[in-house]
């Protein structure tokens, strides 16, 4: 299995209060996933050879959640500014190029994760979680 470095992919009406830190966060987070879990059933190459895959994944945006008033919400009864984040992944075979599986994602926080609310990107971390662990059940379900 070869893992590409995710890439950050601007798209129109993004949210404009994301810096080039904020994104090389996520970007490290997510490539981090992807190897980590991967890494965990396949070998990670950095060479195509047969019977090789290669991942190739991209984050295109990411609403960050402001931790405070996710505070102040749960007093009141529950976290009200949930995040979320979008992006892109496929599946390739990495000598011939050809595409196997391909998804475009936009996951909205929900307010029953509740931990996740208490940080910046705690529910775009979790997101990205959740289409790392479908990546591999696709990869799975085809062997």
């Amino acid at each position: 299995m070869i893992v590409d470095p995710v890439v950050w992919t601007t798209i129109p009406d993004s949210h404009p209060d994301l810096d080039g830190d904020d994104r090389a966060e996520l970007i490290e987070d997510f490539e981090g996933y992807l190897r980590d879990r991967f890494g965990d059933r396949y070998e990670l190459v950095d060479k195509a050879g047969p019977a090789t895959l290669r991942v190739r994944a991209s984050l295109s945006d990411a609403d960050p959640q402001w931790p405070l008033s996710n505070v102040i919400g749960l007093i009141l009864l529950m976290p009200w500014d949930m995040g979320g984040i979008a992006g892109e992944v496929e599946l390739v075979d990495a000598v011939s190029g050809e595409r196997l599986v391909a998804f475009a994602a936009h996951r909205d926080g929900t307010p029953f994760l509740i931990f996740e609310a208490f940080t910046r990107f705690g529910q775009a971390r979790h997101g990205m979680q959740k289409w790392t662990k479908l990546l591999i059940k696709l990869v799975e379900s085809e062997q």
